[in-house]
Order: structure tokens, then C-alpha cells, then sequence
């Protein structure tokens, strides 16, 4: 995959480069991902987690990340056909907390959705109910909330399914 430089430069000034994720990287940015309260409150370590995105990365799936300076900050892992065997679904988009509210992820999202303008006609992404500010966030960006999926991956939580058309 290409390297894309960005016009979106973060508050210390430097570009953001989106390219897909190196497996060498993964360590890294999954150590970095792994404390954030959202993936503790689902369990996944650092370890489960890189091995999740060397899976995905070897497998095919489309998995891009963020760096600025060099370094990953954040990822977005979609699987083509995910949802419903019939458009693509954002399995998981995280940016490092130190970068949060930059325009990493919104960055990170825009370039997911150019690279599957051809190949998909809608995102698909799932929010946990409590997460105000992914619902915030993606529709800011123009994803809808279609439905909730109660307990579908935790008995106490639902989730909610947002969705973007991006064909006309």
C-alpha cells in the first residue's frame, strides 16, 4: 500500500503518514493500544492484540496505520466483505491517547474510506453503548446509527451499528 501525507498535521506540528500496518510495528502499537479503558473493558492484552493484527495483516484484511515522527499511533482494521457478507466493516480504529482529539483518527478513517470507495458500498462499524464519544465522533464524519445488537460481545453492554454509504 501507498504512503499517503496528510494535510492534517498534529499540535506539534508534524504530517501524518497512513500506509498499511508492518508486521514489525505491531508490537509497538499494540503495547501502546492495549491500556486504553475501551479494549481493557474488553479484555484484550497487548499480546492478544498483536497477535490479532499479525492475523489480520497476514490474512489479507485491509489494516492501515497512523504514524507521525515515524512512530505508529494509531490503527484501522477492516475486514472487506465483514458485515453481512456485503460491505466492509471497521473491525477496530484506535489512535494512542496522546494524540487523541488531532485528527489522527478522523485522518485515519478518511483514507479507509478512499481506499474502499471501489470496492465497497458502505462501513459498517459497531460502538459500545457507553461510548459517547465514538458516537460523537463517527457522526461527525457522517456515519448514521442504524440498530443495536444487545450483548453481542459483552452481556452487559450493546452494541451500536453505525453506517456510511460511501458510493453515490
Amino acid at each position: 500500500m501507498r504512503a499517503r501525507e496528510l494535510n492534517e498535521t498534529n499540535r506539534r506540528g508534524a504530517t501524518v503518514a497512513i500506509d498499511g500496518l508492518k508486521v514489525r510495528d505491531v508490537d509497538a502499537l499494540a503495547a501502546a493500544l492495549a491500556p486504553l479503558p475501551l479494549l481493557q473493558k474488553y479484555g484484550t492484552t497487548a499480546t492478544s492484540l498483536a497477535g490479532a493484527l499479525v492475523r489480520a495483516v497476514e490474512g489479507g484484511d485491509m489494516v492501515l496505520s497512523a504514524r507521525l515522527a515515524g512512530e505508529p499511533v494509531g490503527v484501522a482494521w477492516v475486514v472487506g466483505d465483514g458485515a453481512f457478507a456485503r460491505a466492509a466493516y471497521l473491525r477496530l480504529m484506535a489512535v494512542v491517547p496522546a494524540v487523541h482529539g488531532q485528527g489522527v483518527g478522523a485522518e485515519l478513517l478518511r483514507e479507509v474510506e478512499v481506499r474502499l470507495a471501489d470496492s465497497s458500498s458502505h462501513l459498517l462499524l459497531l460502538a459500545s453503548d457507553f461510548n459517547t464519544a465514538a458516537h460523537a465522533f463517527y457522526r461527525r464524519l457522517g456515519y448514521e446509527q442504524v440498530g443495536i445488537i444487545p450483548g453481542f460481545v459483552l452481556p452487559t453492554v450493546d452494541e451500536w451499528i453505525f453506517a456510511k454509504r460511501l458510493v453515490g
